[in-house]
């Protein structure tokens, strides 16, 4: 039985990521998305805006390799959910 309805869901992270991203490539972000999840607490659920917040600092000023990396990652989440969809979600 999963008890995931009691867990935390994290939208927005608070610090700098635990792991470093070396590129756009859908590869290297499913690598980055499972070296980031080793750092998150065992009651919490990481939203793939948590990803998508990290990503665009790595990419800051590079809207080519931030767009590639930002659709990598709707990929390696099976996602295409955003802050505002999720906090929207939640209201209703």
């Amino acid at each position: 039985m999963s008890f995931d309805f009691i867990k935390a869901r994290v939208l927005i992270p608070a610090g700098k990521c635990p792991a470093n991203l070396t590129s756009e490539s859908l590869e290297d972000i499913t690598n980055w998305i499972e070296e980031v999840d080793k750092f998150k607490k065992p009651d919490e659920i990481y939203e793939a805006s948590v990803y998508r917040y990290w990503v665009r600092k790595v990419f800051l000023g590079q809207p080519e390799l931030l767009e590639i990396a930002l659709e990598n990652i709707s990929i390696a989440t099976g996602s295409r959910e955003t802050l505002y969809s999720l906090m929207k979600e939640s209201c209703q």
